[in-house]
């Protein structure tokens, strides 16, 4: 690789990269609010506990800059939120989760976030999320008060 283009990779990777981190923080303040997720979520046996899961390991993805398991999280993710009941109770989570799945797809398809791989790993990213583009937390949800 060439120093001109180690140059543009590192324009890329910068430029807009730290407003997209940012959104994440919004996310992570909310996606674990007692006020936006029902209790019975956390409980293995609720049909919504493994899209709680797998949001919380991609949590714990980002905020370690850990992006190479991504992709197939995201997989795993947007399956568990697919097959999760549409429950009254949890309609406003998973509206966020489908939003924060979203920002997460636009962050890693849109930055050099896998290097010589990108290619590779963008391609186990499911099309919907990266079609989804640049999201942000719902506005009725982002004003939530509590213990943030």
């Amino acid at each position: 690789m060439t120093a001109e283009d180690k140059a543009a990779r590192l324009a890329r990777q910068n430029s807009g990269a730290r407003e997209a981190r940012l959104a994440f923080k919004d996310f992570h303040r909310v996606l674990n609010a007692r006020q936006l997720i029902p209790e019975q979520c956390y409980r293995p046996s609720h049909a919504s506990f493994q899209v709680v899961m797998w949001v919380n390991q991609i949590i714990g993805m980002i905020l370690s800059r850990n992006y190479y398991p991504l992709p197939t999280f995201l997989v795993h993710a947007s399956r568990a939120l697919e097959q999760a009941r549409d429950e009254a109770v949890s309609q406003s989570y998973r509206r966020v989760v489908r939003a924060y799945l979203g920002q997460v797809a636009y962050f890693l398809g849109t930055y050099d976030c896998f290097g010589d791989e990108a290619e590779a790993y963008r391609a186990r990213i499911p099309r919907e999320l990266l079609e989804m583009g640049q999201q942000a937390v719902p506005v009725d949800v982002g004003a939530i008060k509590g213990e943030f």
